[in-house]
């Protein structure tokens, strides 16, 4: 899995395929410039990496694969997404602009509460 800070952009694409990410990352005053892909090169050039994404009222997350050019996001088949009323484990279907969040979910970090017992993917480690 790789990570990078601060990726934000948008996409055109609708439907449930791979998405074409904006070259320019969203500009957001309020909360600082955000990159897009394309401007990290090669930190997430052909390598796995956890995104969030926002359609209208409905999100989607999943783990998926980013082009060499970075302006690629091929969707993990597996996503989970919130459809109005449910979760369910399939591809949200995109309509007009989206919002794409390259960031790790509590999942690829591990679950943790003060106190008790820190679970990683890779393995234990007690607190």
């Amino acid at each position: 899995m790789s990570l990078a800070n601060r990726i934000r952009v948008t996409t055109s694409t609708t439907g449930t395929g791979s998405l074409t990410l904006s070259a320019t990352g969203v500009r957001d005053a309020t909360n600082g410039d955000f990159l897009a892909p394309a401007e990290v090169g090669t930190e997430l050039a052909n390598r796995l990496a956890p995104y969030f994404i926002t359609s209208g009222g409905n999100f989607a997350y999943g783990m998926g694969l980013i082009s060499t050019n970075g302006l690629t996001l091929t969707r993990d088949p597996f996503e989970m997404r919130w459809n109005g009323s449910a979760y369910t484990q399939a591809l949200l279907s995109l309509t007009g602009t989206s919002t794409v969040i390259i960031s790790p979910g509590a999942v690829d970090l591990g679950a943790a509460t003060i106190g008790t017992d820190l679970v990683y993917r890779s393995g234990f480690v007690a607190l």
